[in-house]
């Protein structure tokens, strides 16, 4: 890790010493603190319609819940301190990747990330899936993300694959997938892996969430009309039809930006 890269524990306490109170307002219409994790939670009596109970239960790191707010700035010195203090967290090392990310420095973001995999794996042995094997999938989606973001898709892909090999129910990797391999040109394997992706009878948990949010991502209201784009991009698809360009079929299915979980 290059640590001479990162504030000192002395700096960041003082930026953060500095910042006015008002600066950190939550979100108070739907997080409560936990003052015992001193993690953010979601709030019981916040609903939303269709969504899963489940959801309720997702706590929030603060440097996740600065990001939410816009302050990029502040999220990315918690995110520093947070490596200094915990130089051994997968997670620590994960945020500050993105940090980095959204700072325009791929390297870092990348060096971040990967010790994060390194981490990961230093504590899923090859055993059977557990919650640290699903963290691992989770770190080597967001690589992909991180090689998209810096235009190197083909390396993006076999992190993808490697990830899908991990987890084959994992919906959302099937979509971030397909999302590249259109920004690559590719489209015909793309609309297959889209199609691939929304009809997947998964058992995992928001799959049916995923499988809406890859349609969203296509262009699409629903599930059933992204299939049915797809059906129909692949029926005047041939070889010497000009819908057959990037250009042409971009316009119909665009690749969305890409996403971090959170």
């Amino acid at each position: 890790m290059s640590q001479n890269l990162l504030a000192s524990k002395a700096q960041v306490s003082t930026y953060f010493a500095n910042k006015d109170a008002s600066d950190f307002d939550l979100i108070e219409s739907f997080l409560v603190l936990d003052s015992t994790t001193g993690r953010y939670m979601m709030d019981p009596n916040f609903t939303v319609d269709n969504q899963d109970p489940e959801w309720l239960e997702q706590t929030f790191h603060p440097h996740s819940v600065l990001l939410m707010q816009g302050h990029e700035e502040d999220a990315f010195m918690l995110a520093q301190i947070d490596v200094i203090d915990h130089p051994d967290s997968s997670e620590a090392h994960s945020r500050l990747g993105f940090s980095y990310l959204l700072q325009g420095d791929y390297d870092l973001a990348l060096e971040h990330n990967q010790k994060s995999i390194d981490l990961m794996s230093e504590n899923s042995p090859g055993n059977p899936p557990g919650d640290n094997d699903i963290m691992l999938v989770g770190a080597y989606n967001q690589r992909a993300s991180f090689l998209q973001e810096a235009g190197r898709y083909t390396e993006a892909r076999e992190c993808l694959d490697k990830a899908i090999e991990m987890e084959p129910e994992w919906v959302a990797l099937y979509g971030h997938k397909a999302d590249i391999l259109m920004q690559e040109g590719h489209i015909e394997e793309a609309m297959e892996t889209y199609k691939q992706a929304l009809v997947m009878d998964s058992s995992q948990d928001y799959s049916d969430f995923q499988k809406q949010m890859i349609a969203k991502q296509m262009g699409c209201g629903s599930v059933e009309e992204a299939l049915q784009l797809i059906e129909d991009r692949q029926a005047e698809m041939q070889p010497a039809d000009p819908l057959y360009a990037k250009d042409n079929i971009h316009d119909q299915v665009a690749p969305a930006p890409a996403t971090m979980d959170m």
